[in-house]
């Protein structure tokens, strides 16, 4: 079994630190899971996401794991080496740590996964419309500013492109304005709107002075052969892992 493609890294890499998006090939899982599936909520035999987080873990070397079930909110969590049980898990759709090679990981399928770096602190957050709009980012730079700290960098990973994103007229009645809506908003021929996700990222990033970032490339409904989508497949799908460590050594 090859694992080359199993794996999506950054052209801006930082010392000690890992950032990986995973795809979904190279995994264990099969049917409507093929073959990475990473998402623990998902109806996919557990012992296959087992061993598909084994991989993972084997691969880049980690032995202390934080996740959480996400439920599209603006929560930021805490994690470090005393709380790390307690955090697993639970409620939440953002981690923030101080702690070296404790790796954060946040779960999708056509929503965005962010990655904050510091130069005390790492982040990584969970957006979908909803929780960009309910400020997850803000949250999370909250904690970095309680320890004197900001986000010098953010790394973005792939999700749902706009050409494939409908959207319905009350959903974007409830946008924040602030946000420039209007510039990540497209009508198509037939009258539809469909939503620049992408776009809304980067305009929340500007409005918080964060200037130095970087997109992976892709879309997760297009490109069927290498990425889940929640929309595209109507729900019965598995989920990638957005995955930040620091005091990561590659030797």
């Amino acid at each position: 079994m090859s694992y080359s493609k199993s794996f999506l890294y950054f052209n801006k890499i930082i010392d000690n630190h890992l950032i990986v998006m995973t795809t979904r090939i190279g995994g264990y899982s099969t049917g409507v899971y093929n073959s990475l599936n990473m998402g623990l909520n998902t109806d996919d035999d557990i012992p296959n996401i087992q061993k598909n987080f084994q991989l993972l873990k084997d691969t880049h070397k980690i032995t202390k794991f934080v996740t959480l079930n996400q439920i599209h909110s603006n929560t930021v969590h805490k994690v470090d080496s005393q709380n790390i049980e307690s955090i697993n898990h639970i409620d939440g759709d953002g981690l923030f740590t101080t702690d070296d090679n404790i790796a954060l990981g946040i779960f999708t399928a056509d929503c965005y996964p962010l990655v904050f770096i510091g130069d005390k602190a790492i982040s990584v957050i969970h957006l979908g419309w909803r929780g960009l709009n309910l400020g997850t980012i803000e949250n999370s730079i909250k904690l970095f500013q309680e320890i004197n700290d900001y986000p010098k960098r953010a790394f973005i990973g792939v999700g749902i492109s706009k050409e494939f994103y409908e959207v319905g007229i009350e959903m974007i009645s409830q946008l924040n304005k602030d946000y420039g809506v209007d510039q990540a908003l497209l009508k198509d021929e037939q009258g539809n709107y469909k939503l620049d996700l992408r776009r809304l990222i980067k305009n929340v990033l500007k409005l918080n002075n964060i200037d130095d970032y970087e997109f992976l490339d892709g879309c997760t409904y297009k490109d069927d052969d290498k990425f889940f989508s929640y929309r595209r497949d109507n729900g019965i799908t598995g989920r990638h892992l957005t995955v930040v460590m620091k005091g990561y050594s590659n030797d």
